[in-house]
């Protein structure tokens, strides 16, 4: 995972399970979307979302991603 850009390259093939989590503050009207990018093409089923004006701690896991080296 080079951290300066939050790119992670496999090493091997196979299956990877991947974690992120995040602390996140809204305002009124904002909203927060975040998720994973494998490939450039966006990972539907990594979505994390606040739209309400709050506070949130959360994370997802997402387990069927496969690299290809």
């Amino acid at each position: 995972m080079n951290i300066s850009t939050a790119v992670f390259t496999a090493v091997t093939s196979g299956y990877y399970i991947v974690t992120f989590s995040a602390n996140v503050e809204v305002h009124a009207g904002g909203y927060t979307y975040m998720y994973l990018y494998h490939n450039e093409v966006q990972v539907e089923e990594s979505l994390f979302e606040v739209k309400v004006a709050t506070s949130e701690q959360g994370s997802r896991t997402v387990v069927n991603i496969v690299f290809n080296c």
